[in-house]
């Protein structure tokens, strides 16, 4: 039996991607160690995040040089128990951010907020460790334009944090993140948590625990944000499944 985590190369599209699974503790574990003297780029992946990879090339190239994904989505989790026969557990952004805000309380953390009400909420929890100068929260503009990164990437480094968080969804926290990474040159670890940062500032709200063991946060979330998440859920990941499910029953017939 092989020792967990597994660190195990999966196809989507063209590209290959990097998972690490396991239980969630032994994998933050190894990703808290992980001594990467360039930085790394991590992503607790969700269906989502693959469709949009098998769907367009240019994506599939950034998500192939991240450095690690999760098992952020329940989904994932079953397919890797299913594949492994390992104890695979849900190692999910919001759990992330939590685990190590609470292990390295005294790190210098950056925190990348999508919109000022986020922002303004996060202020408000961490005025003192932002009077410590052990945390930094910026607020994003237009993360492709190069002038805005050129900012971002600035201000991370004049700070020097051991840990960057950034909460502005797939596939845009992705692009910002192998950014930072390639170009800061920083042993800094690129967090992709998407909706852990509003949650974490309490201006959107989080799935039931039971709605996520079961597999029922999307429904969850779509219901509280339609108008921002429909097309991920109806459309997009739904169409990502059935290309996958014809491609096995081609498979088998073959």
């Amino acid at each position: 039996m092989n020792s967990l985590p597994l660190r195990l190369s999966v196809g989507c599209g063209t590209a290959n991607l990097c998972f690490i699974v396991g239980p969630f503790r032994i994998v933050v574990d190894e990703l808290w160690n992980n001594k990467a003297s360039r930085g790394q780029v991590i992503l607790p992946c969700t269906l989502y995040d693959l469709a949009r990879v098998d769907n367009d090339p240019k994506i599939a190239d950034v998500y192939q040089s991240v450095d690690f994904l999760t098992t952020d989505g329940m989904p994932l989790v079953w397919w890797f128990r299913g594949k492994t026969r390992q104890k695979v557990e849900r190692v999910y952004g919001p759990d992330i951010l939590a685990a190590t805000l609470e292990h390295y309380p005294n790190a210098k953390h950056t925190i990348l907020c999508p919109n000022l009400t986020v922002y303004d909420e996060l202020a408000k929890k961490f005025s003192q460790k932002m009077k410590q100068k052990t945390a930094q929260l910026l607020l994003v503009g237009d993360s492709t334009d190069s002038g805005e990164r050129k900012r971002l990437g600035k201000l991370i480094k004049d700070f020097a944090p051991k840990f960057v968080w950034i909460g502005i969804g797939s596939p845009n926290q992705v692009l910002l993140g192998t950014y930072f990474r390639d170009t800061l040159k920083m042993p800094i670890t690129y967090w992709c948590v998407g909706a852990a940062i509003p949650f974490l500032a309490g201006t959107v709200n989080q799935a039931p625990r039971w709605m996520q063991r079961n597999g029922l946060e999307w429904l969850f979330r779509l219901v509280n944000e339609p108008r921002r998440l429909w097309q991920r859920y109806l459309v997009i990941t739904p169409l990502f499944l059935l290309r996958i499910f014809f491609a096995q029953v081609r498979s088998t017939k073959s």
